[in-house]
């Protein structure tokens, strides 16, 4: 037989909706664990416990910058508490402890750069700037609850109200703009001398689910719509107006900003919008994979999140094996270069970004405290990847009791994990023909082994036939030898938590017979 060397280059995303024989040769269709960046492959770090052990089991987190310096707070389900000076320290409300409801969780923000807290259940909470624990929101109705407190300009945006009379959940109410350092002086929409006032939205059946500014505007997301709200002083203070009919949001934290849009996932697309005009970008691309996988009894605990140092945004979901609820999977799109890629997650209930205080990270974590040899070990040597001037993820895992730093370990928590890239599928533009893989050689620079498989199938709806695992050593071996025939090939490389590498491309050395 005549073997000849074809190369694949700069195999990037995955892509799970079109058949692999439609996709180009540089699109993977599988993986796990993996991430995309300058046409590389590359396996995943893990992630370790931080601020570890938490006072109780958290649900969400974010960070409050106290004299330059990032102080972190989570919330459990009765209380408050923050890390402050290599302590967890309880900022609960005196009052009494929280109700917090699992099916909504707590959201928040920053106002002025005070931390506003809130459940749906309880009084909205704030910190003032005098205050070393939270309170009860000053002036608001004690009736009243709100699904979801959002900061704008100087003004907090309540968001799907209730009150004595029942559910409002098309009713938008804002405060008066607060002082810094103080919380809002009025709630008293009555009031002709206060700009609080309120709106209903009720030109759509869907309820309000969530809101975010976007430059000088503040986005209101609801079940199937989406509406501007923006400041124009005098009264009624703010101008509202409906941008899209056919597009709201699935869940509350599912938008993001970056570049000057929001990052959005709706019923049944995932989005990105300026304001003015949207486009999706998950379309033939991982919406069926999307959609299919969700849990859709916990839909309600899909949320998003955003590492801007990776160009990186996390759709975090219960996949159908969830049988709590936590978030078990994360479907990511880079933003930069429009791919996808999946990775397994902890069972989360919140995913953040924020800097981390170095001395916060387990001291495994140290090059000179870590236990894996020269070779193995890819945890940084003497220091930690700690810089100020980058955001990392922080995941909120109630399941597990534990707050969890990425990308600072090998493994995820305690546990060696696999990554794995999928080529099905490959043709070589003719599916007639049949093809006879001799070897497999894998452009790939890094530590440790991988495990290479290759597969064959005679039609496009027949099953693989997989031969596997040929060992291939990085830095060692050139190539692996298999023999295996079919009208489509496919390859597998899987890496487990032991090695660490970036993979440029491949070559399979194939002879190309022609028909059967």
């Amino acid at each position: 037989m005549a073997f000849n060397r074809v190369e694949i280059k700069n195999p990037v995303g995955i892509n799970k909706d079109l058949p692999p024989t439609e996709l180009p040769p540089n699109v993977w269709t599988g993986g796990i664990n993996v991430l995309f960046n300058n046409g590389k492959s590359t396996k995943a770090k893990g992630h370790t416990k931080v601020f570890d052990p938490v006072t109780a089991p958290p649900y969400w987190a974010f960070p409050v910058i106290n004299s330059g310096v990032a102080v972190w707070h989570y919330a459990t389900a009765t209380g408050i508490y923050r890390y402050f000076g290599q302590a967890h320290e309880d900022v609960t409300r005196v009052a009494s402890p929280y109700a917090m409801d699992v099916d909504i969780g707590w959201n928040g923000g920053l106002l002025n750069g005070l931390p506003v807290a809130n459940n749906g259940v309880d009084v909205p909470q704030i910190m003032e700037q005098t205050d070393n624990k939270f309170k009860d929101l000053p002036n608001w109705d004690a009736t009243l609850t709100a699904r979801v407190i959002r900061p704008f300009k100087n003004y907090l945006i309540a968001l799907n109200l209730t009150d004595a009379t029942g559910d409002l959940p098309h009713s938008i109410q804002w405060s008066s703009p607060a002082d810094p350092g103080f919380a809002p002086p009025s709630w008293d929409n009555t009031d002709p001398t206060q700009d609080a006032g309120q709106v209903s939205l009720a030109d759509s059946i869907g309820r309000v689910i969530d809101g975010l500014a976007l430059q000088d505007q503040f986005i209101i997301y609801k079940e199937d719509a989406v509406y501007s709200m923006r400041f124009i002083g005098g009264l009624p203070v703010f101008s509202f107006r409906k941008i899209f009919d056919d597009a709201g949001a699935i869940s509350t934290n599912c938008a993001v900003e970056f570049q000057g849009q929001h990052f959005v996932v709706a019923i049944g697309d995932v989005y990105v919008h300026n304001g003015v005009s949207k486009k999706s970008i998950i379309t033939q691309k991982m919406k069926e994979f999307l959609y299919t996988n969700i849990n859709e009894e916990y839909a309600t605990r899909i949320h998003v999140a955003i590492d801007r140092p990776r160009s990186e945004i996390w759709i975090n979901f219960p996949n159908k094996n969830s049988v709590a609820g936590e978030c078990t999977t994360a479907l990511i799109w880079n933003y930069q270069e429009d791919t996808w890629s999946i990775r397994d997650l902890p069972g989360t209930y919140y995913t953040t970004a924020g800097v981390i205080d170095p001395n916060a990270v387990l001291s495994s974590d140290i090059w000179d405290n870590g236990t894996g040899s020269w070779n193995t070990d890819v945890t940084p040597w003497n220091d930690t990847s700690y810089n100020p001037a980058k955001q990392k993820i922080i995941m909120v895992s109630p399941t597990n009791t534990a707050l969890y730093l990425v990308d600072e370990t090998s493994l995820f928590d305690t546990s060696s994990f696999t990554a794995i890239l999928e080529k099905t599928g490959i043709d070589f533009e003719d599916r007639r023909g049949i093809k006879y893989l001799n070897a497999v050689q894998p452009h790939i620079e890094g530590n440790g082994e991988i495990d290479v498989y290759v597969g064959a199938q005679m039609w496009q709806d027949q099953g693989i036939e997989w031969k596997g695992p040929y060992t291939f050593t990085i830095g060692e071996d050139f190539k692996v030898d298999c023999r295996i025939s079919g009208r489509l090939l496919s390859i597998r490389f899987e890496g487990d938590s032991e090695s660490s590498w970036t993979l440029n491309g491949y070559s399979l050395e194939v002879d190309l017979a022609g028909e059967d």
